[in-house]
């Protein structure tokens, strides 16, 4: 089996523009739906994506595959930011609390496309559960 090279990292420029491209297409890459035509008209509009990432010329050429894979980390790592923040707010033991982390324009893009991934559990009795008001959100300032 060959490995394939490493490519090079992704510019801020071409993972806004690869946000951009997901924003305008989030009903159909983000829908939960698991049937064979979704899943047809999803890989399409993977390969769109792709053609827009390579006519735009900001980076090297990449495959489909290598373009999922980037929305994954990129999604992910949203996520644990998310996570992290929102330890430093359930911290206990006194002191001063940990100061909260503004995310750079990238990952607020990647917030605000995952947010109903990130929507906080509806049970009221959870000790756990963020608190209600948006002014407390672990990405807010």
């Amino acid at each position: 089996m060959q490995r394939s090279e490493r490519m090079q990292h992704m510019g801020e420029e071409e993972r806004i523009l690869l946000l951009d491209l997901i924003n305008e297409r989030r009903a159909v890459l983000l829908s939960k739906a698991t049937d064979a035509h979704i899943i047809l008209v999803k890989a399409r509009v993977w390969e769109e994506i792709t053609n827009s990432l390579a006519a735009s010329d900001l980076g090297p050429q990449r495959t489909v595959k290598q373009i999922k894979k980037i929305w994954e980390n990129m999604r992910s790592r949203a996520k644990k930011f998310v996570s992290d923040q929102k330890k430093k707010l359930c911290r206990t033991g006194g002191g001063p609390p940990s100061p909260v982390i503004k995310p750079d324009p990238v990952l607020e893009k990647i917030l605000a496309l995952i947010a109903d991934e990130l929507e906080p559990d509806p049970n009221h009795n959870d000790s756990d559960r963020w608190p209600t008001d948006s002014a407390h959100t672990p990405w807010s300032v």
